[in-house]
C-alpha cells in the first residue's frame, strides 16, 4: 500500500508540475515562431503554421489574431473572420479583434453584421471609420424594359427608386416606390370591359426593416403594397413578410415566410436560401434558393469577379409557376401567364468605389393564359440600375 501511494503521489505531481511546463514551453515556441512569421510578412506560411498548431491544441487570442491577419492579407476574409470572432469570444471588448471583425464583415458585404460590431467599438474607432449611428446608407434607381413575343402582350415597363437608411447601429430601413405598366389583350377575361385593350398601371410601395440581433443573426420584416388597376377592376394587394438570416464565415443561411393577398386571393410562400463564398471573399459566390408558394421553384445564382471593380453573375430558375416573390419580397412576378423557365445574367461595375452600376438580361419561357401545350411564347427583359453608397 505505501508503494501504491508513492506512485499515485508521483503521478499527481508530474501532472501538476511537468505537463503545464511542457504546455507553457510549447506555447512559447509557437509565440516566437508565429511572431517571426508575422514580422517577416510571410502570410501563407503564418496561416498554414497557425492553423496546424491550433489543431494540435495550442490556442490563445494573440495567435488567433495573427492567423486572422495573415488570412486578411491574402484576401480570405471568411477565414480571417473565423479567427477574429474566436478571439472576441475570449475578450468581447478587445479593440483589435472588434476592428478586424468589423472590416471582414464589411468586405463580405454583411452590412448589418458589420454595423453590429461597429456599435461596440470606441468613439475614436468610429470616428476613424466615419461610422455614424444614424445615416443614409444608399440610394438606387432601376428601370426595366420587357419585350414579349406574343402579339396580345405589349411591351412592359418597370421602374423604382429606393432609399436605405440606418436607424441606429443595429436597425436599418429600406423603402422603395415602384411602378409597372403594360397593355395586354385577353379575350378570356369576359368580365373585363374592353378586354382587347387592358391597360395595367400598377403602383407599389415596399418597406423592409432589418435588426441585427447579434453578429451572426439578423431578423427581417416588412410590408409590400401593390395597387393594380386595369379597366373596370382595381386590386389592392398587400403582403407581409418576415425571416431570419444566420451568418457564418463562409456561409449565409436565410429563411423567409410571406403572407398576403394577391387579386383578392390569399397567398403564402416560404423560401430558404444558402449563400456560399468558397474563396472566403466576393470574388466567387453561389446563391441557392428554394421557394414554395402554389408551386415549387429552385433558383441558382453564381457570380465571379472578372477584374477589378467588375463582376459577372448568372442565374437560372427552374419550376412552373404563376406567382413568385423574389429578393426578400421586393420583386413580385404575378402576371397572368405561367412561367416555365427563366435564365439570365448581370454585369456589375463599381464606379469611384461609390456607385454600383448593373446591366441585366433575362430570358423567360411562358405559357399563354388558358393555353395548352404549344401556346408558349418568350419574353426578353433588360434592366439597368445604379446604386449610390454613401
Amino acid at each position: 500500500m505505501p508503494t501504491q501511494r508513492i506512485i499515485i503521489l508521483f503521478i499527481l505531481c508530474w501532472c501538476y508540475f511537468v505537463l503545464p511546463a511542457q504546455n507553457a514551453t510549447k506555447k512559447e515556441v509557437v509565440e516566437q515562431e508565429s511572431l517571426k512569421l508575422y514580422y517577416a510578412e510571410q502570410w501563407p506560411e503564418l496561416l498554414h503554421y497557425g492553423k496546424a498548431v491550433i489543431r494540435s491544441g495550442v490556442d490563445y487570442p494573440f495567435l488567433r489574431m495573427r492567423v486572422g491577419y495573415a488570412a486578411l492579407m491574402q484576401g480570405n476574409y471568411s477565414e480571417s473572420l473565423k479567427h477574429y470572432t474566436h478571439a472576441l469570444h475570449t475578450d468581447k471588448k478587445d479593440a483589435t479583434a472588434l476592428y478586424y471583425t468589423y472590416l471582414n464583415q464589411r468586405y463580405l458585404e454583411n452590412t448589418f453584421a458589420s454595423r453590429y460590431y461597429g456599435s461596440k467599438m470606441s468613439a475614436s474607432y468610429k470616428k476613424m471609420l466615419k461610422l455614424k449611428k444614424y445615416s443614409i446608407s444608399s440610394a438606387a434607381l432601376l428601370y426595366s424594359f420587357k419585350y414579349p413575343t406574343l402579339d396580345i402582350r405589349h411591351n412592359a415597363h418597370y421602374g423604382s427608386v429606393s432609399l436605405l437608411v440606418n436607424l441606429g447601429y443595429r436597425f436599418s430601413l429600406q423603402q422603395v416606390i415602384g411602378y409597372f405598366n403594360q397593355t395586354i389583350s385577353e379575350p378570356q377575361f369576359l368580365y373585363v370591359t374592353d378586354n382587347q385593350n387592358i391597360v395595367i398601371k400598377q403602383k407599389e410601395y415596399y418597406a423592409k426593416l432589418n435588426f441585427a440581433a447579434s453578429g451572426a443573426i439578423t431578423f427581417i420584416g416588412g410590408y409590400h403594397y401593390i395597387k393594380t388597376p386595369f379597366n373596370n377592376y382595381s386590386y389592392r394587394n398587400q403582403l407581409g413578410f418576415g425571416g431570419v438570416k444566420y451568418v457564418l464565415p463562409y456561409v449565409q443561411i436565410q429563411g423567409m415566410i410571406h403572407l398576403g393577398t394577391l387579386s383578392d386571393t390569399a397567398y403564402r410562400q416560404a423560401d430558404l436560401s444558402i449563400t456560399v463564398y468558397p474563396k472566403g471573399n466576393t470574388d466567387l459566390y453561389s446563391i441557392s434558393r428554394a421557394a414554395y408558394g402554389n408551386q415549387f421553384t429552385l433558383t441558382q445564382i453564381a457570380g465571379i469577379k472578372l477584374m477589378k471593380y467588375t463582376w459577372i453573375e448568372g442565374n437560372v430558375t427552374l419550376g412552373k409557376y404563376k406567382v413568385l416573390l423574389d429578393n426578400e419580397d421586393l420583386y413580385l412576378f404575378n402576371d397572368i401567364d405561367t412561367k416555365t423557365f427563366k435564365v439570365g445574367g448581370t454585369i456589375y461595375y463599381l464606379v469611384a468605389k461609390k456607385a454600383l452600376v448593373s446591366i441585366n438580361y433575362i430570358f423567360e419561357n411562358k405559357q399563354q393564359y388558358g393555353g395548352t401545350v404549344g401556346t408558349n411564347f418568350y419574353q426578353h427583359s433588360t434592366t439597368i440600375g445604379i446604386q449610390w453608397n454613401f
